[in-house]
């Protein structure tokens, strides 16, 4: 959902229309390279195409490509895709940054609060030469746990958000529809229905999300599986991109 809200607080919908322009193009390119394949020049009853080698065919479409397509049309939607994507992943970056923060502080505040007790226990687990290391066994452990109930804190806030979101879209949405064609007026600035409706939904889907530990059922991954390669994307991109030089 931070990657949703980074892409649409930060010119989606400009995207959106990077995105047509980019489709555009590809689809006149499509469309000019059909019909290449049907061209007989010597009227021999056999395309073009297919007497031609495999790297004159590549040179062809190559060229055939840089004649139809507008080159600044493209250029201004790949800038406008690779600007949204820069806006997702440093949101991203900050989000994981803060989430990784707020662990290590909460670690350091249990390790402090469980350093007499559990170095009590664990001198009798131990054996004396590596006593030494029980402050360092204590410390990381700590902030291990209590970044990995950050993250899980970060789950449930993004799968309120999401729910909540959610189930106004719909209803809205179906109003929307419903005024559209004539069936039902209903603004949603004059009437709380689509925050009650909305709200029950997302009530509904949270309860859903929770119940799945937050991993949605296998048959719903395999629909969206496009949306899981893009947040793996991004997952890798956040934790290999390196920060500027000061």
């Amino acid at each position: 959902m931070a990657a949703f809200e980074a892409f649409r607080q930060c010119g989606g919908e400009d995207t959106y229309e990077a995105l047509h322009d980019i489709a555009v193009e590809l689809s006149k390119a499509k469309k000019a390279s059909a019909a290449d394949d049907l061209v007989d020049d010597d009227h021999d009853g056999v395309a073009d195409v297919e007497q031609i080698s495999g790297t004159e065919l590549v040179k062809r479409k190559h060229n055939l490509f840089l004649k139809t397509t507008d080159p600044y049309a493209l250029d201004r939607g790949f800038k406008g895709v690779y600007t949204a994507w820069i806006a997702v992943v440093a949101v991203l970056k900050v989000q994981f940054a803060q989430m990784i923060a707020l662990g290590a502080a909460i670690g350091d505040f249990l390790g402090q609060l469980l350093r007499v007790p559990a170095t009590q226990i664990m001198v009798h687990l131990m054996s004396k030469e590596t006593h030494k290391w029980i402050p360092t066994y204590i410390n990381y452990s700590c902030k291990a746990i209590a970044v990995a109930v950050a993250y899980y804190v970060q789950k449930i806030l993004a799968a309120a958000y999401s729910a909540t979101r959610g189930g106004l879209m719909v209803f809205r949405s179906l109003f929307a529809i419903l005024d559209r064609k004539g069936i039902v007026h209903l603004d949603p600035s004059e009437t709380y229905a689509d925050e009650v409706l909305g709200w029950t939904l997302a009530a509904i889907g949270f309860y859903f999300q929770y119940t799945q530990m937050f991993s949605p059922p296998f048959i719903v991954e395999l629909l969206l599986w496009p949306l899981q390669m893009t947040e793996y994307g991004l997952l890798y991109a956040v934790s290999t991109s390196k920060a500027p030089a000061a």
